[in-house]
């Protein structure tokens, strides 16, 4: 079983409130509209679960950013398919219902922006190196994700529930951090660290 002591949990939720609150800025800037953030939820869970997610059978679109080091998964935006068209229109003035290239494109990158700030908090505050792979979309209902995952090696899964809320188009997204397996020890003692 993981477990993180309540230090540890607060520093996490403050590298991701510091990390997502600068690419919220940025994301303002971008889609003209403010964006809310709640306070981070951090669940740390041995595996992901259809009951941790209102709707699994929702499509989402989902921007994958893989990352290796003494940390090792993939940091995962997710919004649901809809809400993230209306957020491309926004930056593209394309108003197809489909995904294409330029929409995915233009996904991919706001997903970069805030997946490389989080992920950015996470190897400054730890001092640690991470190396980042390019950024991955795919659409795919929770159903299947979950399915996906249990037959990866993931060590744990960090939960990390920031609801990012674009006023004008009132969508939420969420973020969520899988590390592989070997990884937790790693954080535990990076966390441990900064105390010191």
């Amino acid at each position: 079983m993981v477990e993180i002591s309540p230090e540890n949990n607060d520093t996490l939720k403050e590298i991701l409130n510091i990390g997502v609150g600068k690419s919220a800025d940025i994301l303002n800037s971008m889609l003209g509209s403010h964006i809310k953030l709640s306070v981070p939820e951090i669940e740390i869970v041995t595996s992901l679960k259809h009951g941790m997610f209102p709707d699994i059978y929702k499509e989402y679109a989902i921007v994958n950013l893989p990352f290796k080091g003494e940390l090792s998964g993939t940091a995962k935006m997710l919004f649901p398919s809809e809400g993230a068209l209306k957020m491309v229109k926004l930056l593209t003035g394309d108003d197809t219902k489909d995904f294409d290239a330029v929409k995915i494109e233009a996904l991919s990158e706001i997903g970069n922006i805030i997946l490389n700030s989080v992920m950015g908090m996470f190897s400054n505050t730890l001092k640690t190196d991470l190396e980042y792979s390019l950024p991955l979309f795919q659409e795919i209902n929770i159903n299947k994700l979950v399915t996906v995952q249990e037959k990866e090696a993931v060590d744990f899964f960090l939960l990390a529930r920031v609801s990012f809320i674009v006023e004008k188009l009132h969508i939420q997204g969420e973020i969520i951090i899988l590390f592989k397996m070997g990884s937790f020890e790693n954080l535990n003692r990076l966390l441990n660290n900064i105390f010191k």
